[in-house]
């Protein structure tokens, strides 16, 4: 019989009954670990296994089985949308750790120097670049005061229907927390090489450049099926936006997967940003007309509302990871759209096209439902992040190490 042993996330094995024995005798097993072999339905604790490998009565405190069990699941889903993006299972990331720095008191100093980077002072060399999991604190602190300033608007404009509220609203709601949610990437962006600059740069980029493109593409192409639609959606404003940050970084030395993190969660933060301001737009002109007939609506609210609050599980994600996967094949290369072909890239192109489509699919009549929706696809494409976040952090330590050989390797004589 094997029996595979779970502790803290990390399962070994297989071993005997009789090496599991012995690890008890020996209290190699704690009472937290799990076990299983070939015939349980489920992983059971380890008191539970007896020495002849039957399964004695459960222990009172079911909770921590469920617990496991729940774990295990969330364990083997990660770990197959890792897979299916060809990036490495997530390890090693605690998450109270991660966010360790959230709390601490910063001085405006520290704020500074966080955010002045990309110069020839400021990106540090390729030794001295740190390659632990980031501990990121000023996107909590950007996202906390764009939310605030949001509710108060928004506040404003419901309670007391004050029309000089509208435009800070709007102006908030689309830019707030899409900004917010960048500065994670900054922060993540651990080489340091990108400046601020490059940055807002692309995130007028996409406003302007990708959402053009998108409607080149989309006024050729009409259908009434909603699925085609969804789909076709998906490729358009997937292909707009990569192709802006092709155009133009196509030729900057930016060569670590986590610069193509950065540069495509800034264009992705500018299209979200301006295409949310002209659905407010739109809809506070339709909230106009109802008005002028003696309906009296709040479209333009709830629009501008559930778009801020899901802002940070679509464009701004989509864009970054399918950069990423190209910054992963282009590396220190010429950009050639044959690396297109390379399916380090299209594998995760195709799978941010497709939360895409599904995003924009509204098959049900029920608010419950499309939001459990967009959870669970911002769940996805967040695992997927930290998977790129990862590869990223191991892609430096791998040119670290190569570049300590490279200069420990003997110099051969140049014979004259």
């Amino acid at each position: 019989m094997d029996v595979y042993i779970s502790s803290g996330g990390n399962q070994r094995g297989p071993y005997s009954l009789e090496q599991v024995r012995t690890m008890r005798e020996k209290n190699e097993i704690a009472p937290t670990d799990y076990v299983w072999y070939q015939g349980l339905p489920a992983w059971i604790p380890a008191a539970q296994l007896q020495p002849d490998g039957s399964v004695g009565p459960p222990p009172l405190h079911q909770q921590a089985s469920l617990m496991h069990s729940a774990s295990m699941v969330l364990e083997r889903v990660t770990g197959g949308l890792s897979s299916i993006a060809g990036v490495g299972k997530v390890e090693g990331l605690h998450r109270r750790e991660f966010f360790s720095e959230v709390f601490k008191k910063r001085t405006d100093d520290d704020i500074e120097a966080l955010f002045v980077t990309g110069t020839r002072t400021t990106t540090p060399p390729l030794n001295l670049i740190d390659t632990r999991w980031p501990r990121p604190w000023a996107f909590f602190h950007a996202l906390v005061g764009a939310v605030l300033l949001f509710a108060g608007f928004y506040y404003a404009a419901n309670h007391f229907q004050n029309v000089n509220s509208i435009p800070g609203l709007i102006l908030v709601g689309s830019f707030g927390i899409p900004l917010a949610t960048l500065i994670f990437f900054v922060e993540m962006n651990v080489p340091r090489n990108v400046s601020l600059y490059q940055v807002f740069k692309l995130v007028n980029a996409g406003g302007l450049v990708a959402i053009m493109i998108t409607l080149f593409l989309a006024s050729a192409f009409t259908t009434k099926n909603v699925w085609v639609w969804a789909v076709s959606t998906g490729i358009i404003e997937e292909s707009a936006k990569l192709l802006t940050v092709i155009f133009f970084m196509r030729n900057r030395r930016f060569i670590w997967s986590l610069n193509g993190l950065l540069l495509g969660a800034a264009v992705g933060a500018g299209f979200a940003a301006f295409e949310s301001a002209g659905y407010a737009l739109q809809f506070l002109f339709k909230d106009i007309s109802n008005s002028a007939q003696g309906q009296e609506t709040n479209l333009m609210l709830e629009v501008i509302g559930m778009r801020a609050l899901l802002a940070p599980a679509g464009h701004v994600v989509w864009t970054g990871l399918a950069t990423a996967a190209l910054w992963r094949v282009k590396r220190d290369q010429p950009f050639s759209w044959g690396m297109l072909a390379d399916q380090r890239f299209y594998r995760i192109f195709l799978l941010v096209v497709a939360c895409h489509a599904i995003w924009d699919l509204n098959l049900f009549d029920s608010y419950l439902i499309a939001y459990v929706k967009y959870l669970c696809l911002g769940f996805v494409a967040w695992v997927l992040v930290l998977g790129y976040i990862q590869d990223g952090l191991k892609q430096i330590r791998e040119a670290q190490k190569g570049a300590v050989e490279t200069a420990r390797a003997p110099v051969t004589p140049v014979q004259t």
